[in-house]
């Protein structure tokens, strides 16, 4: 028997039933109504008129009563009224149809229920509702029977005609009384029906279906949830939309489209609010009045065609035509036919997500793992039949994808296997995790029950992104767990997501948020990009204070966990080099919508949360700003992410996320145990090995605690540096001040800043810090008066002639009127006369400045004008100079007098000059820690005076007692002449630049054999030439490093042998100096993180001459030193080991140095402008092949690049004019409107193209046409790059497609991608098929 009540109280689930409907109008109408049917008064009513008496004496009433019930007929316009008698009014005449059971039904209920609320007000007792009073009274649901079955005896005959003539199979909702499948079985021989109907619905259903044989089905299904079928040609859904809510009747449509195959036809019934015009003013008593009609119980909805037309076209079916139904006024029949075109609209999301699964094919980056270890009495059954639950009813679970549609293909199967130990368990859960899915024929999701004991288990449950989030686990969680301890439980409604009203104002939000957007986030410890996804994953926990103080914070400030935690993120990565105008990636539920929280799907959308820190700003300020970004971001989710990337104009790339690289998320936690009869299920969630994101990091909630994992790609980062940021992380939430600055937020704990700050920093000696360099020399020249100087070739003098000579031109500038500190310029070639002037200069209390002769006469003007040159030593003023006395003169020195000025690259176009002082060159050259000098040793000068190396050069072996030994460039270029030079001399230590060395190591490491000791630095060690040097027998070796600022050498490491691919590290600090890696703001970064070198000590120069603000900015406090000193910001970026040793990584700024000049392009640029003869100009360093190159707009398009090079070398020294220079016509920009440096063109690989090349194979004129076409442009060349060209992923897909059917090849989406040229992908295509 139909238990409709039992349906319709599905509707009512999450609230109580409604309240008796009681309506004066329809009480008395339904008495009046019923009453005259049961009694027959309306078998003797027609269009003729009869009296009252004739009427009562056909039923054989009271004449006095049967008048007062034909009264109240006309009353409420079932009958009228003249002269002549009573007839009936088409109102009337419907109660020959489906209704009449109905009126008389109704007249039962209305006289019930007024007999009840009579009750309910007398003694109390509540009213009974609708289903209770049906359900108690058995004559009362036999009625109700009765009144469906009439309702569809009257009905059927009309639904049989249009049920198609060539239907084969029809399936009925609801239809347990079997009236419509058999009526259509009866007009159709060949036709077989299913009736899916609630359990004990079927008991007349069979009898009155026998009439048919076996041609009908019954399957007891709760057709509110269940599984429907498929590859129906008819489905019927007569009569039970109105139990439903709105979210459950569109749900049954969508799911009763998918049981039809395309082309098949639904057929709806359903009372509407329209009620035909002849029915009558008061005699419509069955017009709605608060929801109600005829057929619609207490709780029923009412539907019109406009809900009809929009549920069904969302379930992909034609606008449906409307049948009024001649037996049953008040009903509608609908019909409508599943399009063709079958499969459910992915959104955008997924949509990227196959066009990422098409270019890279082999990525298993969106497989997300869930295990569960099940433990107890497992009844495997049940779970498989959990499971089918589970995919039957989340649709996403058991899809194909192919184009942007989803269509429902086969169940997925749950794999039963046996494994020994856990061992084995973890191998087959990372080999189900590293398997990618095939999206476009096989569902979305794999189960394996592995079973490792009778009763332990473990479910590996691996999704495809594409039908799940982070949310969605939860749910599937769920409903796991409910389906095993029950398979009757009936799931929430499902959803159907909506696009949003706010697509355009979301768009033009996020183009204002993001527009001038900062530089891809690359933190200083990256290594650099690569197309590898491997990724990796360090956990983490946050204990139960921490997670209470954040909590606290959160209340505090009106904000979220999530937020103060990003946060404290986004402050820790500009603390390690990420800047302070950053974007982060966020994902969204997108469950804001009735229903979407039930659902199993990939509804999440990502939103880039720009986030702008400022350092002096407090916590709780910076948390203010992050928390009204994230509310303005959530506020515009309308957009999907993809959609704002093509707003934005952004390149894409299958190898890096764009926008962002750094992902910070919060979602539900569904990892915890939960016991379902007697069986725990143990639920653990993961992620996969893959990542496009750079970072990402997941924190879930646990109630207690919080904890999650960071994820990294490992091509990028090391694991060992991502357990050094999260122990950051940790540090810096676990001292969370809102007052406090974020500039004073501490990364390290204490006692890992005390090492960095301390430990590593003990360099002190006694070293004669109170002496002057003239005063260590002479005591020297008195020590050792006869011992070797300085030997340069045939020239060879003593402590005592260098003495002497130095005396002369002493008292000859002494004469000049040069004293304390003035300046000096030096402009000598090589040889013996360079130390006899430097000498000579610090004696009168001044200061040197040595002029190449080898500059342009331009640079060292300037160089003179800038440090107030007072007068230059030349050949004529050391010739001069010997008519002196030889007698040492007077002069008032003090260690901070200055010694020298070192003119070095500027970003200006003009050098800058340092000035370093008497101390900064005596820390550098007694009581050393990192060579061995001493009266024995003979110390090679190669360097030119200009180069700061030769401080080290000359006066090192001058204060030990030692000698110079002077190498001519030729001989330094010639291995035979540099090793006869280096073994006639005795020479016993040397310095070499890098790339000399380099050079040397690799050809000829056997003419620095004679030496003991070799200093090299100047540039990056690479471990191939450190371990040829290594190999040199007897040689120590010591990689040095040091700016001019910090007085030639600053740290250095002695020679230790390394790892295949280790780096060389620049070392330790030497004695009386200081070396800190630090954050923005001067605080030590933890080992493997990478900050900017600082130095410390005494070699700290006084400070750039005449420039104050560059001394202020490059020279700062000491912040772990004495008041009054200063740390030099070298702008090179460093980091620990974790013994302590630095590593050198690269430039803060453009800087670098080529064969040991430091060379600052932009100074190039600077002179480049200035000779008027170029409109744009960049300058480019290629460190590996060690020179500069240029590319300029020239002014005149005639220009001869060979010209404006030879014209640049007469203005700028050797070192800094480039290789080579590369006109264009204009320079390249990225879409933010920068240099784009990538496409800037390989100048030994040919000029562009210009104008464009033609096509030269039919291939390549085929493709060009397609890109012309795709993209819009008739003028596209063979060399234009497709996405600098505004072409996106979809594009691309266009013009694969394109292709692929005119060429008849296999060409993959990712071709384009790996071949962003037409000459390039048309090289690449298979060969054409005929």
């Amino acid at each position: 028997m139909l238990d409709l009540p039992q349906a319709e109280r599905q509707a009512f689930t999450e609230g109580a039933a409604p309240a008796p409907h009681l309506d004066l109008v329809h009480a008395l109408s339904f008495r009046a109504a019923g009453a005259a049917l049961r009694l027959g008064v309306f078998d003797h009513l027609g269009d003729d008129p009869r009296p009252a008496d004739a009427v009562a004496a056909a039923i054989g009433g009271d004449p006095r009563g049967v008048r007062v019930l034909l009264d109240a007929l006309v009353g409420f316009g079932y009958a009228s009224r003249d002269d002549e008698g009573y007839r009936a009014t088409k109102a009337a005449a419907w109660f020959g149809t489906g209704y009449r059971s109905a009126f008389s039904f109704w007249h039962r209920v209305l006289v019930d229920q007024w007999a009840d609320l009579e009750k309910s007000i007398v003694d109390g007792t509540p009213p009974r509702d609708f289903y209770g009073w049906l359900g108690a009274n058995k004559a009362a649901l036999e009625e109700f029977q009765s009144m469906l079955g009439e309702l569809a005896d009257a009905v059927a005959p009309q639904v049989a005609g249009v049920i198609p003539t060539s239907a084969k199979r029809l399936l009925d909702i609801g239809g347990g009384h079997a009236r419509y499948a058999t009526a259509c079985c009866l007009a159709n021989p060949d036709l077989r029906a299913d009736i899916i109907d609630l359990p004990g619905s079927f008991d007349a259903g069979r009898a009155h279906a026998a009439v048919v044989g076996d041609r009908i089905d019954f399957r007891e299904t709760d057709w509110a949830t269940g599984d429907l079928g498929a590859d129906y040609d008819v489905v019927l859904v007569f009569n039970v939309l109105h139990c439903l809510s709105p979210d459950r009747a569109e749900d049954l449509l969508r799911r009763a489209g998918r049981a039809l195959r395309p082309g098949g036809t639904i057929l709806i019934l359903e009372e509407t609010a329209d009620v035909p015009t002849e029915a009558g003013a008061l005699g419509a008593a069955w017009v709605p009045v608060s929801s109600l009609n005829l057929f619609h119980t207490q709780g029923g909805q009412i539907y019109g065609r406009d809900q009809f037309a929009e549920w069904l076209g969302g379930a992909g079916f034609a606008a449906p035509d409307e049948t009024p139904i001649s037996a049953a006024p008040t009903f509608t029949l609908f019909s409508a036919t599943k399009e063709a075109t079958e499969g459910r609209t992915l959104n955008a999301a997924q949509r990227q997500m196959l066009v990422f699964d098409r270019v890279r094919p082999d990525s298993t980056w969106y497989n997300v793992p869930l295990t569960v270890r099940i433990t107890g009495p497992l009844d495997v059954e049940r779970l498989r039949t959990a499971l089918r639950l589970c995919w039957q009813w989340h649709e996403a679970l058991r899809s194909t994808h192919d184009g942007d549609t989803a269509t429902l293909g086969a169940l997925p199967v749950l794999r039963e296997v046996t494994v020994p130990d856990e061992a084995a368990l973890a191998e087959l859960r990372e080999q189900e995790l590293r398997t990618r899915f095939d999206l476009a024929n096989e569902p979305p999701i794999r189960a394996t029950l592995a079973k490792l004991a009778d009763d332990v288990h473990e479910l590996v449950l691996v999704t495809h992104h594409i039908a799940t989030d982070g949310y969605s686990l939860t749910v599937l969680r769920q409903d796991i767990l409910d389906w095993y301890g029950d398979p009757s439980h009936s799931p929430r409604a499902g959803y159907w997501p909506k696009p949003s009203d706010d697509h355009e104002a979301d768009l033009a939000f996020w183009a204002e948020a993001l527009a001038d957007p900062p530089e891809d986030m690359a933190l200083p410890f990256a290594a650099p990009a690569d197309p590898s996804l491997a990724a990796d994953v360090v956990p983490f926990h946050l204990s139960s204070d921490v997670t209470t103080t954040v909590r606290e914070i959160a209340r505090a400030g009106r904000s979220s966990p999530f937020m103060v935690l990003l946060t404290a993120f986004g402050v820790l990565l500009n603390r390690l080099g990420g800047g302070s105008d950053m974007v982060i990636g966020t994902p969204v539920a997108g469950r804001d919508d009735p229903g979407s929280e039930s659902v199993v799907d990939c509804l999440v959308n990502m939103v880039a949360l720009r986030l702008r820190l400022d350092g002096g700003a407090t916590w709780a300020e910076a948390m203010n700003t992050v928390r009204s970004t994230a509310l303005d971001a959530f506020d515009h989710t309308g957009a999907p992410f993809s959609d704002v990337v093509d707003r934005l104009i952004v390149s894409r790339s299958p190898h890096a996320h764009p926008v962002f690289q750094v992902a910070f998320a919060a979602p539900p936690s569904v990892d915890g145990s939960t016991t379902v009869d007697g069986v725990v299920f143990d639920f653990v969630s993961g992620t996969s090995t893959e990542s496009l994101f750079d970072i990402e990091v997941q924190v879930f909630d646990h109630g207690d605690d919080m904890g999650g994992y960071l994820k990294f790609r490992t091509a990028r980062f090391t694991r060992a540096q991502m357990t050094t940021v999260l122990d950051q992380f940790r540090t810096l939430l676990g001292g969370l001040d809102p007052a406090a600055r974020l500039s004073d937020a501490l990364l390290l704990t204490p006692h890992e800043r005390h090492r960095a700050v301390s430990d590593w920093n003990d360099t002190a000696t006694d070293y004669p810090r109170e002496s002057t360099l003239v005063e260590l020399v002479e005591t020297r020249v008195d020590e050792r008066p006869d011992a070797v100087a300085a030997v340069y070739g045939d020239e060879v003098l003593t402590y005592r002639e260098l003495d002497e000579r130095a005396n002369r031109l002493a008292a000859l500038l002494r004469e000049r009127g040069i004293g304390l500190e003035d300046r000096v310029g030096i402009s000598l070639g090589f040889g013996a006369n360079w130390a006899v002037s430097a000498l000579a200069v610090l004696k009168v209390g001044a200061a040197y400045v040595p002029l190449d002769p080898a500059y342009p006469a331009a640079r060292l003007d300037h160089m003179c004008a800038d440090s107030g040159v007072a007068i230059i030593v030349t050949d004529v003023v050391l010739q001069d100079s010997l008519a002196f006395p030889a007698d040492r003169v007077d002069a008032t020195l003090s260690p901070d007098t200055l010694a020298y000025i070192m003119y070095t690259s500027g970003s200006t176009g003009q050098p800058k000059g340092v000035g370093v002082t008497h101390r900064n060159i005596v820390r550098l050259v007694r009581e050393i820690d990192y060579v061995h000098l001493g009266p024995d040793d003979a110390v090679a000068q190669v360097s030119t005076l200009s180069f700061d190396a030769a401080t080290f050069e000359l006066w090192g072996p001058l204060c030990a007692g030692g000698r110079i030994v002077g190498i001519p460039k030729d001989d330094l270029l010639s291995p035979p002449e540099l090793a006869k030079t280096l073994r006639d001399n005795d020479v016993t230590l040397m310095f070499l630049t890098t790339a000399l060395a380099r050079r040397l190591a690799a050809t000829s490491p056997d003419a620095i054999a004679g030496l003991r000791q070799l200093l090299t630095g100047g540039e990056r060690m690479d471990t191939d030439t450190w371990s040829r040097l290594r190999s040199v027998p007897g040689l120590a070796v010591a990689n040095a490093y040091g700016p001019t600022e910090t007085t030639t050498f600053a740290l250095t490491w002695a020679a230790e042998d390394l790892a295949p691919g280790e780096a060389v590290p620049i070392g330790r600090p030497i004695a009386n100096s200081t070396a800190y890696v630090l954050d923005a703001c001067l605080e030590p970064v933890a080992p493997g993180m990478v900050g900017e070198i600082h130095l410390g000590g005494d070699g700290v120069a006084r400070g750039y001459i005449n420039r104050p603000d560059l001394t202020a900015d490059r020279f700062v406090p000491d912040p772990f030193g004495a008041p009054g000193s200063r740390l030099y910001r070298t702008g090179d970026l460093g980091r620990y080991r974790p013994d302590g040793l630095i590593e050198f990584v690269g430039r803060v700024d453009r800087q670098v140095k080529i064969r040991g000049f430091r060379i600052e392009p932009g100074e190039v640029e600077a002179v480049l402008r200035e000779t008027g003869r170029v409109v744009d100009v960049t300058v480019q360093v290629r460190v590996d092949e060690e020179l500069l190159v240029g590319y300029v707009v020239p002014a005149d398009p005639a220009e001869s690049m060979a010209d404006l090079r030879a014209y640049l070398a007469g203005l700028l020294p050797d070192h800094l004019v480039p290789a080579v220079l590369v006109a264009m016509s204009a320079l390249p920009l990225t879409q933010n409107g920068k240099l784009d440096v990538a496409a800037l063109p390989d100048p030994f690989a040919g000029a562009p193209t210009s104008p464009p090349a033609e096509p030269t194979t039919e291939i390549e004129r085929i493709v060009l046409d397609i890109w012309r076409e795709v993209l819009g442009s008739p003028t596209i060349g063979l060399h234009d790059d497709f996405f600098a060209l505004g072409g996106h992923s979809v594009k691309a897909g266009q013009v694969m497609a394109r292709i692929r059917a005119e060429l008849l090849v296999p060409a993959s989406l990712r071709l384009i991608f790996d071949n962003p040229t037409v000459a390039g992908l048309a090289a690449v295509l298979p060969a054409r098929r005929s």
